[in-house]
């Protein structure tokens, strides 16, 4: 079990255990050393090695589909941290 992010399959994200944001693959290093976080390097960099192997997962905020209607609500309220 991943400690500080989970995959959103429907969406194909890791959603950020601890703040709620999905996070784009490159950018969990730097998500989890942050301000927000400060989390260790070396522990950082091993969570962004597991979560980018995580099958179907977006890498790109290009590849996001927003579906044009949702049957059914999610259970988890995500949010999308913006492009830097």
């Amino acid at each position: 079990m991943q400690e500080f992010f989970e995959h959103l399959v429907e969406y194909q994200l890791a959603i950020c255990k601890r703040c709620g944001h999905a996070v784009w693959p490159e950018q969990i290093e730097s998500h989890l050393t942050g301000k927000q976080h400060r989390i260790g390097r070396k522990k950082a960099v091993s969570t962004a090695e597991s979560v980018q192997g995580w099958p179907e997962l977006i890498q790109y905020p290009s590849e996001l589909r927003v579906p044009d209607y949702v049957e059914q609500a999610s259970n988890q309220p995500f949010t999308v941290a913006p492009r830097r």
